[in-house]
């Protein structure tokens, strides 16, 4: 049983102050952090949501199982009471904009940039149950991999592959929200922005009213069997409910409050430390998978051009017997040679799978000049009969349909066996057409593919 299993256990059974109060100061800034991001920054009702989550863990704690997930638990009561504060503000915001007659045309561009935040805890919140139990371990409870492997009954190398995994579905639906960020740029967001420190003092606020909270509740219905039982012993349960009620009020003195600070900033820096190392060993992860999955996508896009290479020439020597040229592959005029666009349209072909390779290594971004890519030449021969200009400088990972759009040209046009002009295009998904106009405008064909009058 973990040891927050155990104070969760202690206070359930005994009713300890110091377990629950133990509980709050390890979880508060989880919380806090949590409710921040969920009521766009209001600090004053983020900390109302502090001390209603509490307050629901201390009334429910005896219902809770010992195999309960304490971080998912509070994660999933912090949604919920943050969107129900939320809905509450928004009514008392429009009753007092309706009673004060403001005016609408307001500036909420600030307000815009804060509504990211909440995006994350809700995509976390549509992560499955174990995924979501590692990403809230990791990253919000602070646990480094060993810990979180013993919770989930596994090694620490288990433990942070499934945390690897727990990220790559929450940048997957991210992505899916108009959010584009890698799974380790995620990480390292998490890590250094998941928790915010709660304001100094709302850990002892906070569990100082949801105790008193929860013993008023139960005193008073200790109160009521005890008035079913006899009415002579009213003025004794009186005495018991003022007691119970004011008593916890007054525990909480100077010097504990002087114990209860230094123990938590003595906690948190060990934290710390023991997340920076975790945290370097899990970016040097991500970064090892990455590269060995672009050096292994160089390596296909290599052997995939040198087939297509293989596939035109063959395809060229199979046109040779087709008795009518078409409008967008000419023919050649001998029969024993190829056809004088299929070394263009082979060019073409290598030109776009390098600027593959080069934004495969540079975040999905293309360079600026088709000279640029001299380090992958390495087995792409061009034939030095055209030359290309680079189309598209965005990042290939921001186009939507990559097999419509074009990357890269051929500079020049140049005139076909049945007197019509053509153009070879390379396209971002690593293909490469050969398109002919009979008077030369290849304007409405470049606009329809993603390239923007000059």
């Amino acid at each position: 049983m973990s040891e927050t299993a155990e104070l969760l256990g202690e206070y359930a059974k005994d009713g300890s102050e110091t377990a629950f109060r133990e509980l709050v100061s390890r979880y508060i800034d989880f919380v806090y952090s949590s409710a921040l991001r969920m009521v766009g920054g209001d600090a004053h009702l983020a900390q109302d949501v502090c001390q209603n989550v509490f307050i629901d863990l201390a009334r429910n704690a005896q219902k809770l199982s010992r195999e309960t997930m304490l971080g998912g638990w509070l994660h999933r009561d912090t949604c919920f009471v943050a969107g129900k504060l939320i809905r509450t503000e928004r009514r008392r915001a429009a009753r007092e904009r309706e009673a004060a007659l403001m005016n609408s045309t307001q500036d909420h561009s600030e307000a815009n940039l804060r509504a990211v935040a909440p995006v994350l805890d809700d995509a976390i919140n549509n992560l499955d149950a174990e995924d979501r139990a590692a990403i809230i371990a990791r990253f919000f409870e602070q646990q480094d991999f060993r810990t979180i492997g013993a919770t989930l009954g596994s090694n620490e190398d288990a433990a942070r592959m499934r945390v690897n995994r727990a990220l790559q579905k929450l940048h997957l639906t991210l992505k899916r929200q108009g959010i584009s960020m890698s799974a380790a740029a995620l990480g390292t967001a998490l890590a250094a922005e998941a928790v915010t420190a709660a304001p100094a003092g709302l850990a002892i606020t906070v569990a100082t009213a949801a105790l008193a909270k929860s013993i008023t509740t139960g005193a008073a219905t200790t109160a009521i069997k005890i008035m079913a039982f006899t009415k002579t012993h009213a003025a004794i349960v009186g005495a018991i409910v003022a007691i119970a009620v004011t008593g916890p009020l007054f525990l909480v003195h100077e010097s504990k409050i002087k114990s209860d600070a230094q123990l938590q900033m003595a906690r948190a820096q060990k934290q710390m430390a023991s997340l920076a190392d975790d945290n370097a060993s899990l970016s040097n992860s991500l970064a090892d998978a990455n590269t060995s999955f672009d050096r292994q996508q160089n390596e296909l896009l290599r052997l995939r051009g040198a087939a297509r290479s293989a596939d035109a020439k063959a395809t060229a020597r199979t046109r040779q017997t087709r008795p009518t040229p078409t409008a967008s592959t000419p023919q050649p005029n001998n029969d024993n040679q190829e056809p004088p666009w299929a070394g263009r349209a082979h060019d073409g072909r290598n030109i776009v799978t390098m600027l593959i390779m080069h934004a495969n290594e540079h975040s999905g971004r293309l360079p600026d000049k088709v000279e640029d890519l001299g380090q992958y030449a390495s087995g792409y021969e061009l034939t030095g009969t055209n030359t290309f200009e680079i189309v598209y400088h965005g990042a290939l990972t921001d186009l939507k349909d990559t097999a419509n759009t074009i990357v890269v040209r051929e500079s020049g046009m140049q005139r076909t066996t049945d007197n019509q002009w053509s153009k070879v295009y390379g396209f971002a998904d690593g293909h490469a057409e050969l398109h002919t106009e009979p008077y030369g405008h290849f304007e409405n064909y470049e606009k329809e593919h993603g390239i923007a009058a000059r």
